[in-house]
């Protein structure tokens, strides 16, 4: 793990849980970055995937590469459906598609479950010029950490591409799982604002267990190690093609 990730990180994460607590911020506005935040990283990685792919033309760019499942009743341009053991398959016709797909999925249905939170539970939205303030700090720390990345990306193995974005999908599905878990805590505990807290916690525990895992899998070179099977699932029950 490099101190710049980690710097990154907290530097991401302190942005909503500084302005909550230093600069008076609605719990709503903090809610909403950690949102945004997921959606800015999502567009990053994928910007180092097509560079990536556009300097070195690796063949592992052209294939899917981390297990990620549709229930596609047609074939598509990216994906098609084989069968195998019984079982269909989706073979995505690239890493990127694969990647933004599952990352989107995710990602949207945070945007969901989010809505429901603020309107119905935390009861508090997001203030417009704090949540373009917190906006900016966010994408200083993750606009820069790719800008680093990009200097350096050409040289990168593709082992090491994957891993990261591996490590970046499985904190997608955390971030997930921990809304789910914090909003059913808070409706418990009957104390809305302790929802935020919550899940920055898990959030912030998650990111940094990420760039750890990210380290060893590329340390021990287990680059083909692919998201949960319950991960897999729970997408291809979310998103069914067209």
């Amino acid at each position: 793990m490099k101190f710049g990730g980690l710097l990154r990180v907290l530097g991401v994460n302190a942005v909503p849980v500084g302005g909550v607590m230093l600069a008076g911020w609605s719990t709503g506005t903090g809610l909403a970055l950690y949102w945004c935040e997921t959606l800015i990283g999502t567009a990053a990685n994928a910007v180092r995937i097509a560079q990536h792919r556009r300097m070195t033309n690796k063949r592992g760019h052209f294939r899917g590469q981390l297990g990620v499942e549709v229930n596609a009743g047609e074939s598509t341009p990216s994906s098609r459906r084989t069968l195998r053991s019984g079982r269909a398959k989706t073979q995505w016709k690239s890493f990127l598609t694969e990647y933004l797909v599952g990352s989107l999925v995710f990602t949207f249905a945070h945007g969901l479950f989010l809505t429901i939170i603020l309107g119905a539970v935390v009861k508090s939205w997001p203030a417009k010029e704090d949540l373009l303030y917190g906006l900016g700090g966010m994408a200083l720390f993750q606009v820069g950490g790719l800008v680093f990345d990009l200097f350096s990306l050409r040289e990168w193995p593709f082992a090491r591409l994957k891993v990261q974005v591996q490590s970046a999908m499985g904190r997608v599905v955390l971030v997930h799982v921990a809304i789910i878990f914090g909003m059913g805590l808070v409706i418990w505990l009957d104390k809305p604002g302790s929802f935020f807290w919550v899940f920055g916690g898990l959030k912030t525990l998650s990111d940094i267990g990420g760039l750890f895992s990210s380290a060893s899998g590329i340390a021990s070179g287990a680059a083909d190690a692919a998201p949960p099977k319950w991960a897999k699932s729970v997408i291809g029950k979310i998103a069914p093609g067209e």
